[in-house]
């Protein structure tokens, strides 16, 4: 069953990917922590991201999120990445649950709020009389996070679906004017896959931001606020193991 669903979201997110194009909101790597034991500490280091994670009961986790992108964004558009530049930084931190595992599958549903910043620029590079355009913003973001999770002897899996919610607010444009403030919805599903190796693990991660209601304002050509895939990969450290010598 998992794998059929798997399979629906690879063809839906290729399907998708043409949607992705110049954009001032950048999700951050989905936190999965897939838990499997009352104790367990986990850090994770991947590409724009690092990540916390801590089961404060066998019920009860809690995650923390660093997100950071400076510089040069690639656009599938036209291929190029030299013109557009996109800064943007966010924490988040999360409460949630999880079930007891029901054969090889259990649910994970975290929730919580983040705040960041944000930043496009388009055409900077460009000859008068065109210039740069684009705009900055700060944001608040309000989350909730549902996962299907299976787990074998050395690889997990997990099938989420982020739904955010996205407050801009101190909108303004390259020129400093002050533009309407703006909250978008964000639909995220997203594919993991963790290889367990022992302490370190390999972690690697699909998903496909849909912006569902996103009333952006045009700066020039583009909107700040659209769909756009992301693929990630990391190292997850098993903290606990590590304190307790296990390195196995």
């Amino acid at each position: 069953m998992l794998f059929r669903i798997t399979r629906l979201l690879v063809c839906i997110i290729s399907s998708a990917i043409l949607l992705s194009c110049k954009t001032m909101y950048m999700p951050s790597m989905q936190n999965v922590p897939m838990f499997k034991e009352k104790g367990e500490i986990q850090a994770t280091v991947a590409i724009h991201n690092i990540q916390a994670a801590y089961a404060v009961t066998d019920r009860v986790g809690v995650i923390a999120n660093g997100f950071f992108r400076k510089g040069k964004v690639f656009h599938l558009d036209d291929g190029n990445s030299y013109n557009y530049l996109a800064d943007s930084f966010n924490w988040e931190l999360g409460v949630g649950t999880m079930t007891q595992p029901i054969g090889s599958a259990k649910l994970e549903v975290f929730a919580g709020y983040g705040h960041g910043n944000a930043s496009l620029t388009y055409g900077y590079d460009a000859p008068p009389p065109f210039g740069a355009r684009g705009g900055y913003s700060s944001f608040h973001k309000y989350f909730v996070q549902p996962g299907i999770i299976t787990q074998g002897e050395s690889l997990e899996v997990c099938l989420s679906g982020r739904i955010s919610f996205v407050d801009f607010y101190d909108f303004k444009d390259l020129q400093n004017n002050t533009l309407q403030d703006k909250v978008a919805l964000f639909i995220e599903p997203a594919l993991t896959l963790n290889k367990e190796t022992g302490i370190f693990n390999f972690r690697g991660q699909l998903q496909f931001s849909i912006a569902a209601a996103s009333p952006g304002r045009n700066f020039g050509e583009y909107l700040p606020y659209k769909s756009m895939l992301l693929c990630n990969v990391g190292v997850t450290a098993n903290l606990t193991k590590l304190l307790k010598g296990e390195f196995e």
